[in-house]
């Protein structure tokens, strides 16, 4: 019995030590694979090659892709940036994209072309003017000597019942005493030019330094008014020399001479006779010369009749710059025109 118990007892021993041997391997195994997981999750957080990095990156390819859609970078489309831009859901900050990059879209586009400007309103006007034919020919009209005082008033007015712009050949003396009516003419939307500082002749033997100065007056005048120096001169009397030439090109100024002469200025003429001197043979590019009524009483009651014959002779009637922008001629300082072809 004893021995019986004896054996009993030590093969319970024996199992209990199997048992405990057995229980501590799978302990220290769970230990080491804990261990293993902690060791493998922090080599994962600081090496970029491992499965944790390689979830992060994946994380930082959603995000990336996202910013892909969202900031596109400098080489992506302008339409797929307009195209995410439009898209809903974004952040205030890029609600503040959208709205540059609405200016941006609309700043990137190309200007209008002065000229296809302009033609555009011909088409776009010329039956409600009363041609009978959309017109293929173009003249400027020209007054000089003003601003003329409350006269003005009555020539800017026939303009405006025509719908007609011109350009004002003005006296730098006559815009110091009579501003008013030199900003009412620019406020109407007509062109302003330099007609010297006084009405005496330039062209003759005239120190260089007298026109200069001149000139200069009558420009500074004119730049009070619309911001800028004129580019447009047409000299008293419409005569010219070297001097006169060597100034115009010093201070910037185109020399707009006349092809189609009104000779309002001459006594005693009648509207009719004015209107006739104009109509009679018109070209193709012409500048008119009239004058505003200081100098010429009758030329404003001429000027419907100006107008309605050469839209009846289909004529567009512009301003010296405006008829030079359709033509496509630069006008060069110093250089004299009487036409613009």
């Amino acid at each position: 019995m004893r021995a019986i118990f004896s054996s009993e007892l030590l093969l319970s021993f024996v199992l209990f030590f199997l048992f405990l041997s057995c229980s501590g391997e799978t302990e220290v195994s769970a230990s080491n694979e804990v261990v293993s997981s902690s060791s493998s999750s922090f080599s994962s957080s600081s090496d970029p090659d491992s499965s944790s990095s390689s979830s992060s990156s994946s994380s930082l390819s959603s995000s990336s892709s996202f910013r892909s859609s969202s900031s596109l970078s400098p080489s992506s489309s302008s339409s797929s940036s307009s195209s995410y831009r439009s898209s809903s859901s974004l952040s205030s900050s890029s609600s503040i994209v959208v709205s540059s990059s609405s200016v941006a879209s609309s700043s990137s586009l190309a200007p209008i072309n002065p000229r296809d400007s302009i033609l555009q309103y011909i088409d776009d006007n010329w039956q409600e003017l009363g041609y009978s034919d959309k017109p293929t020919k173009y003249v400027a009209l020209t007054f000089d000597d003003g601003p003329a005082g409350a006269s003005t008033k009555n020539l800017l007015e026939a303009l405006s019942q025509k719908n007609v712009k011109a350009t004002f050949f003005l006296i730098g003396q006559n815009i110091r005493s009579q501003g008013t009516w030199a900003k009412a003419i620019y406020d109407a939307g007509h062109e302003l030019a330099n007609h010297s500082d006084g009405y005496n002749g330039l062209g003759g033997d005239m120190a260089q330094n007298i026109i200069s100065a001149s000139l200069s007056a009558a420009s500074a005048e004119i730049k009070k008014i619309t911001g800028k120096n004129p580019n447009l001169f047409r000299a008293p009397n419409v005569e010219y020399g070297n001097n006169l030439t060597n100034v115009c090109a010093q201070q910037g100024l185109a020399i707009i001479g006349v092809s189609i002469w009104s000779n309002d200025y001459q006594s005693n003429i009648t509207a009719a006779t004015i209107a006739d001197n104009v109509l009679k043979n018109p070209t193709d590019g012409g500048i008119i010369n009239m004058h505003e009524p200081n100098t010429a009483p009758n030329s404003v009651s001429a000027l419907p009749d100006i107008i309605d014959g050469l839209r009846k002779k289909g004529f567009w009637i512009t301003t010296v710059g405006e008829l030079a922008i359709i033509k496509n001629k630069s006008l060069q300082a110093g250089v004299r025109y009487d036409e613009i072809k």
